[in-house]
């Protein structure tokens, strides 16, 4: 029987991170992607290969090239899809960290704003939407009291600040290696207690 397109991806996945499996970090749609940067050739020589099971002689005979040329263009391809530009399209936690650099880049901004607000308010007390907010700016994950486990693949993932965390959404959360749904409940059951009820009736409607 024919490979799945997720089959496939995660066997292009483990081949060109070299692991035996993807353990959820894989991006099917990135991996698919990286895929369309290669030639013609070599990504017939993939899917016939790694998706229908075809050996390289097979194949040769199909392309009227030698078995030899169609080892040489699966090493090719692999090699290409190993450079870092396309390393970055098929992992969640690579995905993940890019997108958390970004976020970093404007932390003088968001530090201007802070100061700006409390300008704003005069000495008046913030609502507890906007201090929640800007708590989470601040606030380390270190202070949500979570556990070693989860502490640590958040920690691995890249994420640092509760700020990071209520910019992702329950789906965006659990393909973080090693974030499952006991991860999750943590995670939801201390920002409830930290105040962030709307992210968390965001995560529990999802």
């Amino acid at each position: 029987m024919k490979m799945t397109e997720s089959d496939f991806a995660e066997r292009i996945y483990c081949l060109v991170y070299d692991v035996p499996e993807a353990d959820g970090d894989m991006y099917v749609r990135g991996v698919m992607d990286a895929m369309t940067s290669l030639t013609d050739r070599e990504q017939a020589v993939l899917n016939d290969h790694y998706r229908c099971g075809m050996t390289c002689e097979q194949i040769g005979r199909e392309m009227r090239i030698s078995g030899w040329q169609v080892s040489e263009t699966k090493r090719k391809a692999i090699r290409k899809l190993r450079h870092l530009s396309r390393l970055r399209k098929m992992s969640v936690s690579r995905i993940v960290g890019e997108y958390i650099k970004l976020i970093d880049s404007k932390d003088e901004t968001i530090n201007e704003l802070y100061i700006e607000l409390e300008s704003l308010a005069n000495g008046k007390p913030m609502s507890r939407k906007i201090l929640a907010e800007l708590n989470a700016r601040k606030m380390g994950i270190g202070e949500l009291g979570l556990s070693s486990r989860t502490f640590n693949v958040l920690y691995k993932a890249g994420i640092q600040r509760v700020e990071q965390i209520t910019l992702l959404d329950k789906f965006a959360l659990l393909k973080i290696r090693s974030f499952g749904e006991g991860c999750l409940n943590e995670v939801v059951r201390k920002m409830r207690e930290r105040g962030f009820s709307e992210w968390v009736e965001n995560i529990e409607k999802q």
